[in-house]
C-alpha cells in the first residue's frame, strides 16, 4: 500500500513555477479586493454582515468587560470561541480582523495548492490555486469579520501537515495536524463530530485492517489525529456539558436543523424563499442560540422530521445539489432561468452568477471525482473523501449556503485538475460535455425548488392554517356564468375580495386557489395574473404586488404567497385584488377558499 507518493520534481518548486504561483496570486488578490468593492459594496472599515456585527463583534465587546467570566455565561455558546478571542485582541477594529480574515484565506489556497503541488505536480496545482483565489464566494466572505477565513485556514493546514506527517511518517506532525484540526473546530463548530468518527474508524483498522486501504502505522496514524483533535474539542464541550448542559463547542445546531427542515420554504433561508419565517417565533423570549432557544428548535425540527419523514427525504436530496452546486441565488437564477437572467438582472449580475455556477460546478465536480480516483490508492485521499463526505451529509440534513460550502470547495479544488489528467482525450471529452449538459440544465432550470404553486399537502406544514372570514367578492369587467366561474366583459377584468381584518405577521402567508379553463389555448398555456394585495393598520395601507403566471387547464391550483413584511410593521390586511390584464374573452376564471397559514 502506497501511501503518498512523492517524486523529486513535485516536491522541488521551480524558479518559473514560483513566479506563476506569485502572478496567479496577486492577481488573485486584486480580483478579490474589486468585486468585494465593485459587486458587493463592502467596506473594509464597516460591517457587511449582520453576523459580524451581532456575534463576532458583540462576543468580543462582552469579553473585553467580563474577562475570562465571559465564556462561563450562556452567552459565550453563541460562537466558537476563538474568533472572539482574535476579535478582542484586535481590540474590535474591524479594518484590522478583515484584513487579517482576507490573508489567513488566501493562504488557506496556498495550503490547498502546496497540498496539489506535492501531489499531483506544478501544472494541476497552479489551477488549484486559480479556483480558489478567483472563487467569488472567497471575495465575498474573505474580507469579513465572520469566522470562515479563520476556519478554513487551521482547516487546509490541518490538512496540509498531516500530509506531510503521513510522507515522512513522523508522529509529531500527524500529532500537530490533530491540534490544527481542534483548532479550526474551535473557530467554526462544524466539524466538532469529525474526530469521534475517525477515531472510531482507526480504532476499527487497528482491530481488522482491510488490505488495499488500511494498514496499521495509517490507522495509527489516524488514532493519533483524532486524540490530538479530541484534545481541544473535549474539555471546552465538556465545560459547556457541565455549565449549560450542552456537550458542544457552541450552540447553532437547532437553528440550521430547525431552518434546513423548514418545509414551509423548502429548507432555504428566508432571503432565497421570498418568506418571513425565522427562528424568533419558535424560540422567543430566547435568542436562537440561547441554550433554551436551541433546544426548541432542536425539537421543532424533530417534529417536522417525524411528521413528513418522506417530504423531508426528499428535500435532503435536493439540498445535496444546492451545496455541491450553490444556494438559490447561483444555483436556481433569480429569473424564469439562467439565460434570461441576463434580461432582469443584467448583464453584469447575471455574469458574475454564471461565472460563479460554471466555477463552481467544474472545480466541485471534477474535484470529488478526482478525489475518488485518488482515494482508490492513497491514504490521504480516502480521509480527504471521508471529510469531504462528511461536509455534504451534515449540511444535506441541516442548511446548505454558501458560506458553509466553501469547505467542500476547497477541498475539492486540490484534485480537479487530476481527474482530466487522469483521462485519454476521448474521455476528457466526454466528461467535458457531461459538465456542459448540467449547466445547460441549470441554466434552464427553475427560479428555485420553492415553487409559488404548492399542493394542498404543503398546508399540513404550517403548525396553524384558517380559511379567511366573511369574505366578499366584488367583480369589474366581469360576468358571473352559471357554474359559478367569471369571464371577461371588460378591457380591465379584476376581482377584489374583501373580508374582515387578518393580523398583517411577520409570517403571514396567503394560499390563493386559482383556476382558469381557456379551450382556445394549448394545455401548458398560461395567463399573466397580476395580483395586488392591500394591507391596512394604524391609519395607512401597505400595497404589495406580485406577479403569477397561472396554467390555463381548467383545474383549481393552489398559490402560496408571502408578503416578507418588514419585523417592526404591524396592521391587518383586509382586501385582495386579483387583476388579469390578458384574460381572453372565452376563458373562464374562478378563485377558490382563501387561507391563512403562518
Amino acid at each position: 500500500m502506497l501511501i503518498v507518493t512523492s517524486h523529486p520534481s513535485q516536491q522541488t518548486l521551480t524558479a518559473k513555477g514560483l513566479a506563476l504561483v506569485v502572478a496567479i496570486l496577486s492577481t488573485g488578490l486584486i480580483f478579490q479586493a474589486m468585486l468585494a468593492h465593485f459587486a458587493f459594496h463592502m467596506s473594509w472599515t464597516e460591517v457587511s454582515f449582520p453576523d459580524e456585527r451581532n456575534y463576532y463583534l458583540e462576543g468580543a465587546r462582552l469579553f473585553r468587560e467580563q474577562g475570562l467570566s465571559y465564556f462561563l455565561s450562556s452567552r459565550s455558546l453563541w460562537n466558537a470561541p476563538l474568533p472572539i478571542f482574535v476579535a478582542y485582541l484586535a481590540a474590535g477594529n474591524i479594518l484590522i480582523i478583515k484584513i487579517l480574515n482576507f490573508v489567513l484565506l488566501n493562504l488557506a489556497a496556498l495550503f490547498a495548492w502546496d497540498i496539489s503541488r506535492r501531489l499531483f505536480g506544478e501544472r494541476v496545482a497552479l489551477f488549484s490555486l486559480a479556483a480558489i483565489v478567483f472563487h467569488v464566494p472567497v471575495a465575498q466572505f474573505g474580507p469579513t469579520a465572520l469566522s470562515e477565513p479563520l476556519f478554513l485556514f487551521f482547516l487546509l493546514a490541518s490538512l496540509w501537515t498531516f500530509l506531510r506527517g503521513l510522507v515522512k511518517q513522523r508522529v509529531g506532525l500527524v500529532v500537530l495536524a490533530g491540534l490544527l484540526f481542534g483548532v479550526s473546530a474551535l473557530s467554526r463548530q462544524t466539524v466538532q463530530y469529525f474526530p469521534f468518527l475517525s477515531l472510531l474508524l482507526g480504532l476499527l483498522g487497528l482491530v481488522a485492517p482491510v488490505r488495499g486501504f488500511f494498514q496499521k502505522h495509517e490507522c495509527r496514524s489516524l488514532v493519533l489525529f483524532s486524540l490530538a483533535a479530541l484534545l481541544l474539542i473535549v474539555p471546552w464541550s465538556a465545560k459547556n456539558a457541565y455549565l449549560f448542559g450542552r456537550f458542544t463547542i457552541a450552540t447553532g445546531s437547532g437553528a440550521v436543523l430547525y431552518l434546513g427542515n423548514d418545509l414551509r420554504k423548502d429548507g432555504d433561508e428566508p432571503v432565497y424563499s421570498e418568506m418571513s419565517f425565522d427562528t424568533i417565533e419558535v424560540t422567543r423570549p430566547y435568542s436562537h442560540l440561547d441554550p433554551e432557544g436551541d433546544s426548541l428548535l432542536l425539537e421543532r425540527a424533530k417534529q417536522m422530521i417525524q411528521k413528513h419523514p418522506l417530504d423531508i427525504a426528499l428535500l435532503t436530496g435536493r439540498k445535496v445539489i444546492r451545496y455541491l452546486f450553490g444556494n438559490p441565488d447561483s444555483y436556481f437564477f433569480p429569473s424564469s432561468d439562467g439565460f434570461n437572467a441576463f434580461g432582469s438582472l443584467g448583464w453584469k449580475k447575471a455574469s458574475l452568477a454564471w461565472y460563479r455556477l460554471i466555477l463552481t460546478t467544474v472545480v466541485v465536480g471534477l474535484g470529488l471525482f478526482g478525489l475518488v480516483l485518488f482515494a482508490r490508492g492513497s491514504f490521504l485521499g480516502g480521509f480527504t473523501l471521508f471529510l469531504s463526505l462528511y461536509f455534504v451529509f451534515l449540511h444535506a440534513i441541516a442548511f446548505p449556503i454558501p458560506r458553509l460550502a466553501l469547505p467542500l470547495y476547497f477541498l475539492s479544488a486540490p484534485f480537479f485538475g487530476s481527474a482530466l489528467l487522469a483521462f485519454n482525450k476521448s474521455q476528457r471529452n466526454f466528461v467535458i460535455g457531461l459538465v456542459g449538459l448540467l449547466l445547460v440544465g441549470i441554466g434552464f432550470g427553475p427560479t428555485k425548488v420553492a415553487s409559488p404553486e404548492v399542493s394542498e399537502r404543503s398546508l399540513s406544514y404550517f403548525p396553524s392554517v384558517h380559511p379567511i372570514r366573511n369574505p366578499t367578492v366584488t367583480l369589474k369587467d366581469l360576468t358571473t356564468l352559471p357554474d359559478g366561474t367569471f369571464s371577461r366583459s371588460g378591457p380591465r377584468p379584476t376581482v377584489e375580495i374583501s373580508f374582515e381584518p387578518e393580523p398583517a405577521l411577520k409570517n403571514s402567508v396567503l394560499f390563493i386557489p386559482i383556476l382558469i379553463s381557456d379551450e382556445g389555448r394549448s394545455s401548458n398555456a398560461s395567463e399573466r395574473i397580476r395580483i395586488f394585495w392591500s394591507l391596512v393598520g394604524s391609519g395607512f395601507s401597505k400595497h404589495l404586488r406580485k406577479d403569477l403566471s397561472v396554467s390555463a387547464d381548467g383545474n383549481l391550483h393552489l398559490y402560496l404567497w408571502s408578503p416578507s413584511l418588514s419585523p417592526h410593521w404591524t396592521g391587518e390586511f383586509d382586501r385582495l385584488r386579483l387583476t388579469l390584464p390578458r384574460l381572453s374573452e372565452n376563458a373562464r376564471f374562478a378563485v377558490g377558499s382563501l387561507r391563512i397559514g403562518k
